[in-house]
């Protein structure tokens, strides 16, 4: 009887995964069989969550990380890295939304949405890229409608996401040769309670579900149903 190597799991990092859309990705990942790390600036707590997706022999580790502090991103890949080898697929959805009037957009505000929107990104992934390239890894972006309509108050934000668009193309091209794909998840209003917090009248029936932008997120893992890659797709109720 031959035995075949067992295949070491697929190693997946997730980024502002203690609530909400981030947290649904997680869990999603650890269901089918990854081993996530799941990142926040206060350690994720996933103990009830981690019995349900056993059955998809995944493991779900929370890891506390403020990513908005220069060099965070590159210590948290490290350690994935160190403890895993490899990464198969790497989730950037960590980021800030600041409502305010321009009066009140501040450069300390540019400053704090700079850090976490877009530097923070850049680092998690320039450390990433090495490890994407050897198992032809997936990227994906969370973005936002409002890259492309910045209603009001959101200039800041709005223009944080429109870069993320434009740089997950940058992504895609410059991965290309070496197998890595990266898409844009633009989503429109996700029920979670940032939502609630910004705009608490916003009609229920018009917001999509947290798990369904999960199980959209995994399907982009498969390259046989996903679109091209570096696309901004378009996610909304």
């Amino acid at each position: 009887m031959t035995v075949c190597p067992q295949q070491p799991p697929l190693v997946s990092i997730v980024t502002g995964a203690s609530r909400g859309i981030g947290r649904a990705i997680a869990l999603a990942l650890a269901g089918a069989g990854h081993h996530v790390f799941a990142c926040a600036r206060s350690r994720p707590i996933f103990d009830e969550d981690v019995t349900g997706v056993a059955a998809g022999v995944g493991l779900l580790e929370g890891i506390a990380c403020d990513l908005a502090e220069r060099g965070a991103g590159a210590r948290l890949v490290g350690e994935v890295v160190a403890r895993t080898g490899r990464i198969d697929v790497l989730v950037n959805n960590a980021g800030i939304a600041p409502a305010q009037a321009m009066t009140a957009a501040t450069p300390e505000v540019l400053d704090a949405v700079y850090a976490l929107n877009m530097r923070a990104v850049h680092e998690v992934t320039w450390r990433a890229w090495g490890s994407l390239t050897a198992t032809r890894g997936v990227i994906l972006n969370v973005s936002s409608l409002a890259a492309r309509d910045p209603f009001p108050g959101f200039q800041l934000y709005g223009a944080s996401k429109a870069w993320l668009e434009l740089y997950t193309r940058a992504l895609a091209d410059e991965g290309r040769a070496a197998g890595i794909r990266a898409y844009a998840l633009t989503l429109g209003a996700v029920e979670t309670a940032l939502l609630r917090g910004l705009f608490p009248d916003f009609p229920s029936q018009d917001a999509l579900a947290t798990d369904a932008v999960a199980a959209f997120a995994l399907r982009l893992l498969d390259p046989a149903c996903a679109p091209a890659s570096g696309e901004a797709i378009v996610l909304r109720r």
